[in-house]
């Protein structure tokens, strides 16, 4: 706790002399979500609290400023039931330089890769969890960078690469901009997309190289985007256990992303493709999609539905079994998963909505299909 109050404090004071600018505008808001849950009792990744129902919380506070017409600072600071405290966001912005309509992000960015967008936050979201690329935790280690394919205990504990670190945030730089129809992003960042610095002790960069990640989408209206992105960059870190040089195992993804409304009616679709390379042993490979649909029945009243699954490519290489030895093993390199969600959320007022999500899981893998399908019942509050 000690460590978060000094992370809160440095924020105020750096918010506090960011306000001594003579045209400086500060805004705070946020998200405050409340919800219950109930998953099935099975042992899986999935699972919530062994089966058993629970309450959970998340605060989101948003502190931003104007310094000038071209220089602006935005934060956010993520706290959850775990009582830990992160900040998510924590840049400087310069809008328009040299007339160019250049722009410039430096300090804690958003990775530009995908189109998740404003749906990280759960008042835009109307679903419970982020994409499933976004959350699924790999049988891909990050202790040792060792498969645990038949060792299901230890992709339960968390202890796994994902194939998007989760929100896609890291310390780095990126440049802006649009032509015409045409809106770019380029970052350069500490970690790689799947394993960004946020999963190091220090939060600083230990790979012998920087990651890179670049977005490119047609946007003809508000009301359609059509996108690429691809990210590249080293995803273990220089101190691994077999200390071996980290740009020999790097991280190559690719992705597309639309998205299109009309009226009442919004579609979000991505697809990516993730290669991890490694010297001597077989790549990993995973394919992912997510697509979803929004419509608002009523103004008050929207209902959503999603569907999102990963592929993975087969091996044969000699993984962890379940009683610590290595085994030999031939198949797929995690299991094919498959979730679907719904969601209907009702607004109580601007600011003021509760939603109900089900989520489905389908595995298909060493172990069956375990019984761990999720109901929510959440609350959200926007300040």
């Amino acid at each position: 706790m000690n460590q978060q109050l000094k992370i809160c404090l440095t924020l105020f004071i750096l918010l506090h002399l960011v306000s001594q600018f003579s045209y400086a505008q500060i805004f705070v808001s946020g998200q405050a979500s409340a919800s219950y849950l109930q998953s099935g009792e099975a042992l899986s990744r999935y699972t919530v609290n062994e089966g058993r129902g629970t309450f959970a919380w998340r605060l989101d506070v948003f502190a931003d400023a104007i310094i000038s017409e071209n220089l602006k600072f935005y934060s956010n600071i993520r706290i959850t039931e775990e009582q830990r405290l992160n900040i998510d966001l924590l840049k400087l912005r310069v809008t328009d330089i040299a007339g160019l309509g250049l722009n410039a992000n430096i300090g804690k960015i958003f990775i530009p890769f995908g189109s998740l967008g404003e749906r990280r936050y759960p008042k835009q979201n109307p679903f419970f969890h982020l994409p499933l690329m976004n959350e699924h935790i790999t049988t891909l280690a990050l202790s040792d960078y060792s498969l645990h394919t038949l060792d299901p205990m230890q992709v339960i504990s968390g202890n796994g690469f994902r194939l998007l670190d989760y929100g896609l945030y890291d310390a780095g730089i990126s440049l802006d901009g649009s032509v015409g129809k045409i809106e770019y992003a380029l970052a350069l960042i500490n970690g790689a997309v799947s394993a960004t610095s946020s999963y190091t002790a220090s939060g600083l960069n230990n790979n012998q190289g920087f990651g890179s990640v670049a977005h490119i989408a047609y946007v003809p209206s508000e009301e359609f985007s059509l996108g690429g992105s691809f990210g590249y960059g080293p995803f273990i870190s220089e101190n691994n256990p077999q200390g071996e040089d980290p740009n020999h195992y790097p991280q190559r993804i690719t992705g597309i992303d639309i998205s299109y409304s009309l009226g009442y009616f919004s579609f979000f679709g991505e697809a990516i493709y993730n290669n991890w390379m490694f010297d001597d042993e077989p790549d990993l490979n995973a394919f992912a999609y997510s697509a979803e649909i929004h419509y608002t029945i009523i103004p008050r009243i929207l209902c959503a539905v999603r569907v999102g699954g990963i592929r993975f490519n087969e091996i044969t290489a000699d993984v962890y079994s379940q009683d610590g030895t290595y085994g030999t093993y031939t198949g797929t390199w995690d299991d094919i998963v498959v979730r679907y969600e719904t969601a209907l959320q009702y607004r109580i007022e601007k600011d003021a909505l509760i939603k109900l999500v089900y989520e489905i899981y389908s595995t298909y893998g060493n172990f069956g299909d375990p019984s761990d399908n999720l109901l929510v019942l959440q609350t959200v509050f926007g300040f």
